[in-house]
């Protein structure tokens, strides 16, 4: 039932069943006025139903017992009062304690959440909810004959932009993996799944989430397998390099640039562009120089205003950053950003500690998200927005932040003995 139901508001809040039929991915500067100015009534509904969740999850009687975890968990404490602080200076005070609210829901869903669910359950969440939007995004995108893969340009978006598609599909790599690697039943499936996500993170074009998957999957890789395995794997991806290099030649090199770029053309293939986000970066850099220590309040640099003047200025409708690093800068300033850039780090440090001394492939796991989330975060404002994402980064940092640990037993895999459940 948890798991239907966080999957559910997420879905209603963030899935278009339509969104493959539209003729741009992108929104006018326009629309996003009028969702920064009215917002959005079931949005305001989900999140609080999330938040009531959490708080009814906290009272009762959980399995797992809280504690402040060393470091990560006081950065976040520090990070939720500063946060809260800023509607304080704000440009738009309104706008910034709307967002802090929503923050704090979040965060009351997401320590709920990890206290209610066991580790193993967490993993198996997030894996069966992306499985969930991926296989609903294929069946809309097939039934509206919108699903070209052979196409030039085409990107899968399914109910999602593509580049959220490309980090749904990210996510269900990594926890196919995990749970595979962890459940005694039905391995073949999470690893079956996991190889499908990774073909449509390259077909959704998502440059970046591909990127992450890949950084995050060595992550992962680095952490289990062992000693030899690691020199064995190494020596074969050598080996395989040299001998692919020597026969095709000078002809590898353009076959190799298209599948970094996974296909793109156009104005935005040239990946040293960042599709255009340098001069948005540079633009928004200029603000944060006025107020550079603390910002402009949480999640509430982009007024009506200055999406209306951000626009004009980049010829296209800026409602973000398309940074996670520059929307906490603008939002509570340098002493937010490295507060958050620390979180993250620290956190993905505990979960790979949590996995040497338990061996659970599942902290593992933790810790190559929020690797993933670290690179994701460079050029995507997921992490720091109100998504999917957003929330399981908070799940994860709830449970290597205040949740005593599960498995520390230092022996065995983690594997479950028991398909029970």
């Amino acid at each position: 039932m948890t798991f239907l139901f966080l999957a559910a508001v997420f879905f209603a809040v963030q899935h278009d069943v339509l969104f493959s039929l539209r003729e741009s991915f992108s929104d006018s500067a326009e629309s996003l006025v009028n969702a920064t100015v009215t917002g959005n009534i079931y949005r305001r509904i989900a999140f609080s139903v999330i938040g009531l969740w959490g708080a009814v999850a906290l009272l009762e009687r959980g399995p797992r017992r809280l504690m402040l975890g060393g470091a990560t968990g006081w950065l976040i404490l520090f990070y939720l009062a500063w946060a809260s602080f800023s509607v304080a200076w704000a440009d738009d005070p309104a706008l910034a304690f709307k967002r802090v609210l929503i923050l704090w829901m979040f965060c009351l869903g997401a320590l709920g959440a990890s206290r209610s669910l066991s580790l193993r359950a967490i993993v198996l969440w997030i894996f069966f909810a992306t499985a969930a939007y991926l296989l609903v995004g294929i069946s809309v995108e097939v039934a509206f004959g919108a699903f070209h893969p052979s196409a030039p340009g085409y990107r899968f978006a399914g109910t999602l932009h593509p580049n959220a598609q490309g980090i749904n599909c990210a996510l269900l790599l990594l926890t196919g993996i995990a749970a595979g690697g962890a459940e005694k039943c039905a391995r073949s499936v999470f690893f079956g799944c996991a190889a499908v996500g990774f073909v449509f993170l390259a077909l959704t074009g998502s440059r970046t989430a591909f990127e992450g998957s890949i950084a995050a999957s060595l992550v992962y890789w680095a952490l289990v397998s062992s000693r030899s395995g690691k020199m064995a794997w190494l020596l074969g991806i050598g080996v395989a390099a040299c001998l692919l290099v020597l026969l095709a030649g000078e002809a590898l090199f353009p076959s190799v640039r298209q599948a970094v770029l996974l296909g793109r053309t156009g104005a935005d293939s040239d990946p040293s562009s960042f599709s255009g986000r340098i001069p948005l970066w540079i633009d928004c850099l200029d603000y944060a120089a006025r107020q550079p220590l603390q910002g402009y309040g949480y999640d509430s640099f982009f007024t009506p205003f200055r999406i209306n003047r951000i626009s004009a200025a980049q010829g296209f409708g800026v409602g973000s950053v398309h940074s996670s690093y520059f929307e906490v800068l603008l939002g509570t300033g340098l002493i937010g950003m490295t507060c958050f850039v620390l979180i993250l780090v620290l956190g993905a440090r505990r979960a790979a500690g949590l996995y040497k001394a338990s061996l659970d492939p599942r902290y593992a796991c933790f810790a190559a998200i929020l690797v993933f989330c670290l690179w994701d975060g460079v050029v995507e404002s997921a992490v720091v927005s109100a998504t999917m994402l957003s929330f399981v980064v908070m799940v994860l940092l709830a449970y290597v932040g205040f949740v005593v640990p599960e498995n520390l037993t230092g022996h065995g895999r983690g594997r479950d003995k028991a398909c029970k459940h």
